[in-house]
């Protein structure tokens, strides 16, 4: 799904790497450990990392395991950071069979923050015509946001959704 949105940054930046998270009923646990460890590779601190929807409480927990400072800033498109409704809805039906699912319905869970001992710039892209994931109430943790014309899914496919992750990929480098 993030393909096109690679290629669009490759023009950008050396070096872009895409990880697709496995599908769900998949074990949370190993899924977090996978991450970090492929986090751990790097060891500069010159990681930037875009993560979308669900993908981002993946990263952000990921982050709280991982033993290097590699990460340095994050993009977060149409991110889980609160509960979502329709999740809340589905967790009950679904009976904890969707560990995924269970995750976005509760706010505790769903509100991982990002390591303080990292120092990660942060910022958040929403879509305009967002109907499934909740802006948080507090926005004041973040350093940057904003919101483009697109709705959840749509705008990883559009170009304005790309070019406004990318200037947030240069900012967030900026600001460094």
């Amino acid at each position: 799904m993030v393909y096109p949105l690679q290629r669009y940054l490759r023009k950008r930046f050396s070096s872009v790497v895409c990880w697709d998270y496995p599908r769900v009923f998949t074990d949370l646990d190993r899924t977090l450990d996978q991450l970090a460890l492929r986090f751990d590779q790097h060891t500069d601190g010159s990681v930037a990392v875009v993560a979308h929807s669900f993908g981002d409480w993946v990263v952000r927990s990921a982050l709280h395991r991982m033993k290097s400072r590699a990460v340095n800033s994050l993009v977060s498109v149409c991110p889980v950071v609160t509960s979502v409704a329709a999740a809340e809805i589905l967790s009950q039906v679904s009976s904890d069979l969707v560990p995924e699912l269970t995750v976005m319905a509760n706010v505790e869970q769903s509100e991982v923050p990002l390591p303080n001992q990292m120092n990660i710039k942060r910022s958040l892209v929403w879509a305009r015509g967002e109907t499934l994931v909740r802006r948080p109430k507090d926005l004041a943790m973040y350093d940057r946001e904003r919101r483009v014309f697109a709705f959840h899914n749509t705008i990883l496919f559009q170009f304005n959704g790309w070019k406004a992750i990318q200037e947030e990929l240069i900012a967030l480098a900026e600001q460094r």
